[in-house]
């Protein structure tokens, strides 16, 4: 029911509950519905849960690029921290090492988090990046950038069935 294309009942198809219903989809495992859902709803680049929800899909699904677009088209909440963290990877992906060390610090001082912080700084080249995190979909794309075991590590309760290999 969660993965159905049928048009939902009126009130149902609002950017929350789609958010809703993807991030879902993608705790189940089921990345593939949830991209297919995120795909088809209407303004993902004006809501930053429904936008969330993509990018959190595509970093999972290995589409770094798609999630970095995500962020790039997102014109409200993009001073969010979670918007801030993206932005620094998706700069340290591009070579914008510059750019994406500013970004880092300023979604640092707005609230510090040591994993995303110890493996940001890996990317950036300036430490070691200590075992892989599998919080959520950023931290996934970054210990998979650094080429860090995913093995050993234990996933969050919400992306268990989403970074099982398949």
């Amino acid at each position: 029911v969660l993965a159905t294309g049928a048009r939902g009942p009126d009130g149902a198809d609002t950017p929350e509950l789609l958010a809703l219903r993807a991030n879902v989809l993608l705790t189940l495992g089921d990345g593939v519905a949830a991209a297919s859902i995120l795909q088809r709803a209407p303004g993902v680049e004006r809501n930053a849960d429904l936008a969330r929800a993509a990018a959190e899909s595509a970093l999972l699904a290995g589409e770094d690029a798609r999630a970095c677009a995500i962020a790039d088209g997102l014109g409200t909440g993009r001073e969010q921290t979670y918007w801030l963290r993206l932005r620094a990877f998706c700069q340290a992906l591009a070579g914008q090492d510059t750019q994406a060390q500013l970004t880092f610090d300023l979604a640092q001082a707005q609230a510090r988090d040591a994993t995303f912080g110890r493996l940001m700084t890996a990317k950036l080249g300036a430490g070691a990046p200590g075992a892989a995190s599998l919080r959520n979909g950023l931290d996934y794309a970054l210990s998979r950038s650094l080429n860090l075991d995913l093995s050993a590590a234990t996933p969050a309760p919400a992306l268990a069935g989403a970074t099982e290999p398949t």
